[in-house]
């Protein structure tokens, strides 16, 4: 069943939140992460960080936003470790969706945290058919609920007028959904316990 949270008004202020609650993911469950794309890919890359910190975190990016710049700030004290933590991330990325569909098909079913950001980006390709992007689609959430099973799966997908219809079918298949509106206060979700502080 999908839930929704309340966000905050800035991304500044919604990552300053995470270092105070960050929702405990857990295998089985798909989360996703939804709303503007300015407010969603910090969130999805400070989930990143997060997890890696801790072990090791699979990305695969939909779209051509991901940065780990705010790395350093996170470590503090511990920025002597930065090369250690950023070889646990592992990234890859879809250019087209038939790339994506790809990566998701090779992706190791293993207990290692896997986060898939812009999840719908690759869908909105000029020359697509409706057809081709729903089978896309349907075939992607088969994928990530087989690595789902071993490994906890956060997913990140922004508010788009085009084809509303995919957004919907995204939130359907998910297990948790946290909506990010500007300009609203941010709310510890109920039905997810909190990681302790780093």
């Amino acid at each position: 069943m999908a839930y929704r949270s309340k966000s905050l008004s800035r991304p500044t202020a919604q990552i300053q939140t995470l270092h105070r609650w960050l929702p405990q993911v857990r295998a089985g469950q798909i989360y996703l992460l939804v709303g503007p794309a300015g407010l969603v890919g910090p969130i999805a890359q400070e989930l990143t960080h997060h997890f890696a910190i801790r072990g090791a975190v699979r990305v695969l990016l939909g779209g051509n936003r991901f940065s780990l710049e705010r790395l350093p700030l996170l470590l503090g004290d511990r920025g002597n470790q930065i090369y250690e933590i950023l070889d646990r991330i592992q990234v890859s990325r879809g250019e087209t969706c038939y790339q994506l569909l790809h990566a998701l098909e090779k992706t190791p079913r293993d207990s290692i945290p896997f986060i898939l950001t812009d999840a719908l980006e690759t869908l909105y390709e000029d020359g697509l058919t409706l057809i081709e992007v729903e089978r896309v689609l349907r075939d992607s959430l088969a994928n990530l609920r087989q690595i789902s099973e071993s490994a906890p799966v956060l997913l990140s997908a922004a508010h788009r007028p085009d084809r509303p219809g995919l957004l919907e079918t995204l939130i359907e298949a998910v297990d948790h959904v946290i909506e990010v509106r500007p300009n609203q206060p941010l709310a510890t979700p109920q039905q997810l316990p909190l990681l302790p502080n780093a």
